[in-house]
């Protein structure tokens, strides 16, 4: 797992260099712009295309989404709550919000499962990773669009319900599970394709993490701590919860798949839907940023605690 987080901050610390060098070429926030407009219009549904398409609906494919899906819901719902109380920009409570409640499974998700259970398989890499994307895009992008783009006018909750049905990556999750559903043979060279556009996501997404990220000012640490509390020990506790409830086929044998979604820190793509819907996305950074570096110790600490 200490391989995982040293290509993760290397990567990053790469997009910072090349933020500072590359002003004279292009514009770093351009740049950023670019990637992860990119990445959610073009890579993503590549994936979440194949990833579907790859894994069997059964049972377990609906309670898996369920459980991540209460979970996120619940840590939204209690950082809308926690930031209710600061006094803070908009669009910067919007991606607070955002951190607490997404794990970052494409690149912690192997190396946890490793480290914890001795075991991963691309099977259960495939469902997890499709249901949280899943989550985050549909719930992550309602929210994103409430704090963000969607303004305060009549129609302000209609615009951020609606939200999801703009972005391609839904529309791709509904055709691969149609595809499923009514049994259709996708040809082996449009899934190659899909996997080779892909392959790309998340280098591009730790890239534009260190292209945005900043040292923070000592009046800015007081606003991240509750999405640190959400995240690393809150959202784990919530999921936990969520799987137990659920009962057999995600509670009583959940498998390495689930559990350690929980214990994971935030995923990248909310970086890429705050972007989309003009949320503080330097804020974002410095968070995402030092709840993965914290995630170190934690994953296998809170993992222990719940899961022992």
């Amino acid at each position: 797992m200490t391989e995982a987080f040293l290509t993760f901050f290397l990567i990053a610390v790469v997009g910072i260099l090349a933020r500072q060098s590359i002003r004279k070429v292009i514009d770093p926030v351009a740049l950023r712009q670019a990637i992860n407009t990119i990445v959610l219009y073009i890579l993503l549904p590549a994936y979440l295309f194949a990833a579907v398409c790859r894994i069997d609906l059964d049972s377990f494919s609906w309670q898996m989404p369920a459980a991540l899906g209460a979970g996120a819901m619940g840590s939204l719902i209690l950082g809308i709550f926690a930031y209710g109380f600061f006094s803070i920009d908009q669009r910067t409570k919007g991606a607070l919000v955002l951190a607490g409640a997404f794990g970052n499974i494409a690149c912690f998700w192997v190396p946890a499962c490793v480290e914890i259970h001795e075991e991963a398989d691309l099977e259960s890499l495939h469902r997890t990773g499709a249901a949280m994307i899943a989550c985050a895009v549909v719930a992550g992008s309602i929210l994103a669009c409430w704090y963000g783009t969607a303004g305060r006018n009549s129609f302000a909750f209609l615009r951020a319900v609606g939200a999801p049905l703009r972005l391609p990556p839904v529309w791709a999750l509904i055709a691969g599970v149609m595809v499923k559903v009514y049994t259709v043979t996708v040809p082996a060279w449009i899934i190659d394709g899909a996997d080779l556009l892909s392959a790309g996501i998340t280098g591009l997404l730790i890239l534009s993490l260190g292209l945005c990220v900043r040292f923070p000012k000592t009046n800015e640490l007081g606003p991240i701590l509750p999405a640190l509390a959400i995240k690393l020990v809150l959202f784990p506790v919530i999921l936990f919860l969520a799987i137990k409830t659920l009962g057999e086929g995600a509670g009583n044998d959940p498998g390495p798949s689930l559990t350690v979604v929980g214990v994971l820190p935030t995923q990248l793509l909310v970086l890429a839907l705050a972007e989309r819907f003009k949320l503080d996305c330097t804020f974002l950074g410095l968070v995402i940023v030092v709840n993965t570096a914290l995630s170190f110790w934690t994953i296998p600490l809170i993992h222990g605690l719940l899961y022992r």
